[in-house]
């Protein structure tokens, strides 16, 4: 069988195939493990500032089933969502959270 490159990018592609698939007995093994898989509700996400998007992002979330809380330098409320500010601090804020994204 003859390969002919036509695209600058893909002989790094062509590269990344042989690589991964000299691997693929590794990774078959790797994905039949039996997973232990956590609810969302085990996973508290932070948003980092609450205005126009940050808000919808922390609804959209929340609707998902996640815990949310949101931060943002003046007091805000927004539904499902625990909200702090700047006088309770960053810290607190993001001592609940187990991973956390800007809004």
């Amino acid at each position: 069988m003859r390969i002919v490159i036509t695209h600058p990018g893909a002989e790094t592609g062509a590269h990344w195939v042989a690589a991964l698939s000299a691997r693929l007995p590794e990774a078959e093994v790797f994905a039949s493990r039996d997973l232990e898989i956590e609810p969302p509700s085990a996973w508290p996400v932070g948003v980092v500032g609450l205005g126009v998007l940050g808000t919808q992002v922390a609804r959209t979330i929340a609707a998902e089933g996640f815990p949310v809380r949101g931060y943002s330098q003046r007091p805000r409320q927004v539904e499902g969502v625990a909200c702090f500010d700047a006088s309770q601090g960053l810290r607190e804020f993001l001592s609940g959270c187990r991973v956390a994204i800007p809004g």
